[in-house]
């Protein structure tokens, strides 16, 4: 009996010397869904990142936009340095 109340008392947070007093006021059964729900969450949460990568891969303009973008800050900057040679 030590061994088993030494792993349920590494595994549940809950104190767990006294079970029989425990289960007559009903606390074991409550704390029983809460290990359950604690592994369910983290499967939850990295599912939804590994569908959004793919997405900005697929868009097919992406590459084009980039290229006016360069484009579009090299004539800025030859514009500058041109209006500020005359002067």
């Amino acid at each position: 009996p030590p061994p088993a109340e030494e792993a349920a008392a590494a595994i549940s947070p809950l104190p767990t010397p006294s079970p029989s007093s425990d289960q007559a006021a009903g606390e074991v059964p409550a704390a029983v869904p809460l290990p359950t729900q604690i592994p369910a969450p983290p499967p939850t949460a990295p599912a939804p990142p590994v569908p959004a990568p793919p997405a900005r891969p697929t868009t097919p303009y992406r590459t084009l936009e980039l290229t006016l973008a360069a484009l579009f800050i090299v004539f800025l900057v030859i514009t500058l340095l041109v209006r500020r040679r005359p002067t």
